[in-house]
């Protein structure tokens, strides 16, 4: 977990700062203190059976860890451009050390007049091309990186983070209680939950790419539509910052080009629109790249349907943590964007499922 802190500095050294007439920084601080909330929450889903003790020790050497990720992250990647990656600027950072285990922050720059726009909020397709933008410079410059730079955010920790609490079981029981509170979604979650052991593969984010053909390109790892920052302009929103880079590591672009699909559009909007945003993305992956590309359109468009239902899956919680009493416009938007992504969960499944075991047929004839 995190705090965000404003302050006003007093920099004792010249720092670069984009923005001159600002003179807060926003502060990232972790914090290691839990509450028992989430301490039960995570014992609840965890796969094994842990003393609160247990849980909190776990939480908090994983915090320091992601810590030390966004880090290093914002620090590799610094000699790029900001205003193309839309990483915000760092000013200082601290890390967790051997001497140094309870005080990790990073302070970035301040932007004003900033919009978090959330699970419950569609987005027009047209306004996912600056992130998209973003997204490609990043895994283009990724491949520029010297051997050491990209040792420090190469591993990617997806599958020993998640393992405890997304697993199998876990899915098909928030898939149970999802639909149990929303009988249309109970056709497709029948099926889904007794699936889940086909789909909950959280290996596949890395070895999809050696599958396919692909290579390992830099992805942020948690891209979702609150990790999405935009400034409220004269012209309208802009995208001004991507943030929270703590899993972030190098593996498939499917990773997250299907969560930020799924999390911005409706249902009907990501239905229509994927394969044309895929090939916008390539489109600007092509004007970024100095050497050959890491993949070709087709092997992006087969790795997002190959993703889909593990990214589906990661984004379940993020929909149980939006309040729709009292609002009846969030509930239907949220109830169709639910729906078809349990639906399209269902379909890729099935359509992996289906190619996987051709697959292994035609291997052992």
């Amino acid at each position: 977990m995190s705090r965000i802190a404003v302050i006003d500095a007093d920099h004792q050294e010249e720092v670069n700062l984009p923005n001159n007439n600002c003179q807060f920084s926003a502060v990232k601080i972790v914090t290691l203190l839990p509450s028992l909330g989430m301490a039960k929450s995570i014992k609840e889903r965890h796969e094994q059976q842990l003393t609160d003790e247990e849980v909190l020790d776990d939480f908090a050497k994983t915090s320091r860890n992601n810590h030390n990720r966004e880090v290093d992250t914002y620090l590799v990647f610094s000699k790029f451009d900001n205003s193309l990656s839309k990483m915000p600027h760092v000013y200082f950072t601290q890390k967790f050390t051997k001497d140094n285990d309870l005080k990790g922050f990073i302070g970035m720059e301040f932007i004003e007049n900033i919009v978090v726009r959330d699970i419950s909020q569609n987005m027009d397709p047209d306004e996912l091309y600056e992130a998209i933008d973003a997204l490609a410079y990043l895994e283009a410059k990724s491949l520029e990186l010297n051997d050491e730079e990209k040792r420090k955010v190469a591993s990617n920790p997806i599958p020993v983070i998640y393992p405890p609490l997304i697993h199998a079981t876990a899915v098909s029981k928030m898939i149970q209680e999802m639909y149990a509170t929303a009988p249309e979604l109970e056709p497709a979650g029948k099926v889904l939950e007794t699936m889940t052991r086909d789909f909950v593969d959280l290996e596949l984010t890395s070895t999809l790419n050696e599958e396919l053909g692909m290579q390992d390109v830099f992805v942020h790892g948690d891209l979702w539509s609150a990790n999405l920052i935009w400034a409220d302009t004269a012209n309208g929103l802009s995208l001004s910052g991507i943030v929270d880079y703590q899993l972030a590591h190098f593996g498939c672009s499917a990773e997250d080009l299907t969560r930020l699909f799924i999390s911005t559009m409706s249902g009907k909007d990501r239905r229509k629109n994927w394969e044309r945003l895929l090939g916008k993305f390539y489109e600007y992956l092509q004007k970024y790249c100095i050497g050959k590309l890491p993949f070709t359109l087709d092997q992006l468009k087969e790795s997002y349907r190959r993703m889909f239902p593990i990214a589906g899956v990661l984004l379940l919680p993020t929909f149980g943590n939006v309040s729709e009493e009292n609002n009846v416009k969030m509930k239907d938007l949220l109830s169709e964007k639910k729906l078809a992504l349990f639906e399209d969960m269902l379909f890729f499944a099935r359509r992996n499922q289906d190619i996987r075991l051709s697959t292994n047929n035609l291997v052992s004839t």
